[in-house]
């Protein structure tokens, strides 16, 4: 049986995995699985990028894998809109461990369910986020967050992380050195996996 995957990516805060997502489904031709959220809309964001952005009051119908992420502003949900995929395409996610853990279970039947971790330099991450945070909202107290979220998360510790190492169809890190191009790092990928990519 040659079945269709689901490529799931994950990865520390400001490791790069949603800018590198953005690209392998540019140069694959995979399709989107849509994450959407509780939390309001920030600046330089719209309905659908990177979130469908929905009401608390949607989340039981509407949503699965749920995340709850406590910030200082509040506590929003994240999770993945309800969705028939199609058994023929390959979808991609970007999702933290707690997600993709519920993920395998609603596609694992479908679907290979492949993982990509994106791993970084800790040091150049944290400087990115911090960057990254004094381009927009300057909240430096979530980069704390996050911060303490992710070393919960990543390790062997965690039963989610855990589970994933063990049940994934196949799994693969990928590193961002923040000096290739998110482009650049998507094509090797993608070349290295043996994925017919899209004509450029």
């Amino acid at each position: 049986l040659n079945m269709n995957t689901i490529y799931f990516v994950m990865g520390k805060s400001s490791s790069g995995k949603d800018s590198i997502s953005n690209e392998l489904i540019r140069y694959s031709g995979m399709k989107y699985l849509m994450p959407c959220t509780t939390r309001p809309m920030r600046r330089g964001e719209s309905e659908g990028n990177p979130y469908h952005f929905i009401k608390e009051s949607q989340v039981e119908d509407e949503m699965i894998a749920k995340a709850v992420y406590h910030r200082e502003d509040g506590s929003y949900y994240y999770g993945f809109m309800k969705q028939l995929l199609e058994i023929d395409s390959d979808y991609l996610a970007v999702a933290s461990p707690e997600q993709i853990t519920e993920l395998f279970k609603t596609y694992g039947k479908d679907f290979k369910l492949v993982v990509i971790e994106i791993i970084t330099d800790e040091e150049n991450r944290i400087i990115h986020a911090i960057e990254r945070e004094e381009a927009t909202d300057k909240n430096y107290k979530e980069v704390c967050r996050r911060i303490r979220t992710d070393r919960q998360d990543f390790t062997v510790n965690n039963s989610d992380y855990e589970m994933i190492m063990k049940n994934a169809d196949d799994l693969f890190k990928l590193y961002n050195d923040y000096e290739m191009k998110p482009d650049e790092i998507a094509k090797e990928f993608l070349d290295r996996i043996g994925y017919r990519r899209n004509e450029e």
